[in-house]
């Protein structure tokens, strides 16, 4: 009897939850509510930070009221500025995880059943970029912004838009600056802005932004000339030009040969797997790397992390594979 007891008491401590487990936020949102049409803008700035707009129709299709929204934010570094609900500002909460952040919009009064609101949100990142460092041309600052967007609820009509900072321009030190690849752009005059539309994300599905680009050096000071340099760099160019005249054809191709990306310190291999993801775009799925290589795939696989070590690929999740990225960082 008492050994019964004991056991049954044992069951019951067992199931009950304990502190740490009770006392972590739930992720899982509210079923039936979706965002349709959700606007997200990131606006990249030259110091490393980035703002980020987010506009939306939030839409109950459930049976019961609603009161608050989590979204999650592939950031740790996570300043909210406002949030909105109807045009009024409402509370909200940010709350740190593992890898990422949660920010949690509480509406001014619950969403009833089959009704729908305007939601606005700005917040500021502080690591959605890399480091700024001098390009291979010694006279621009190279940069990449990678945003993912990893729903807790249904996302329909999905628009992403990233504008690059002032006198910016998509890299040139690499084959796709882009990811995914978009033909839809615009700018102001001073900034380049560019758009992907995604039908529509459920809860558990990713999609990822990538964009490299390249900025001028504000550091580097521009040479004067004296009349005498004008005379002698005038004299140069028509040296030049007699040489490009005789030995043109030759000097261009060999150019062409030094302008091609190619990476230090990788072995035959894996400029093997470096040329079919360039000869695919700069992205191709993990798969394709498996059939167009008469390697195993744990060779791809160890010659991936590899590579992803030194910063030559990227690899992410889009539905069910994986995706590479290259990053043509000679």
């Amino acid at each position: 009897m008492k050994r019964t007891l004991f056991l049954l008491i044992t069951c019951i401590l067992f199931l009950l939850p304990s502190g740490p487990a009770a006392a972590q936020t739930q992720l899982a949102q509210i079923d039936g509510v979706v965002l349709s049409p959700i606007d997200i803008v990131a606006e990249i700035h030259a110091n490393g930070s980035t703002t980020i707009t987010v506009d939306a129709i939030v839409n109950n299709m459930g049976d019961t009221a609603v009161s608050s929204l989590d979204c999650r934010i592939d950031s740790m570094s996570v300043e909210l500025i406002k949030i909105e609900v109807d045009g009024e500002l409402a509370d909200g909460l940010v709350i740190p995880q593992e890898r990422f952040t949660l920010v949690s919009s509480v509406f001014p009064s619950p969403l009833a059943a089959n009704a729908s609101l305007l939601f606005h949100m700005e917040l500021k990142a502080a690591d959605l970029q890399s480091e700024l460092l001098v390009g291979n041309d010694g006279i621009s600052l190279q940069g990449d912004f990678m945003f993912y967007v990893r729903p807790l609820t249904y996302l329909n009509n999905l628009t992403f838009t990233a504008i690059l900072p002032p006198f910016a321009m998509l890299s040139q030190e690499s084959v796709s600056p882009l990811f995914p690849s978009t033909k839809l752009n615009f700018t102001n005059g001073q900034s380049l802005a560019f758009i992907w539309e995604i039908q529509s994300l459920q809860p558990g599905q990713e999609k990822v932004f990538i964009v490299l680009y390249q900025i001028p050096n504000a550091q580097i000071d521009l040479p004067t000339f004296s009349a005498l340099d004008a005379i002698l760099l005038a004299l140069l160019g028509v040296a030049v030009g007699v040489v490009l005249a005789i030995g043109g054809p030759k000097l261009l191709a060999r150019a062409k040969r030094m302008g091609e990306v190619r990476f230090v310190g990788v072995t035959g291999e894996e400029e093997e797997v470096i040329e079919i993801i360039r000869r695919m775009g700069g992205s191709c799925s993990q798969k394709d790397l498996y059939t167009g290589l008469n390697l195993s795939q744990a060779k791809v696989s160890i010659m991936l992390n590899n590579l992803e070590e030194r910063g030559v690929v990227r690899r992410f999740r889009e539905g069910r594979e994986n995706m590479v990225y290259l990053v043509e960082k000679p």
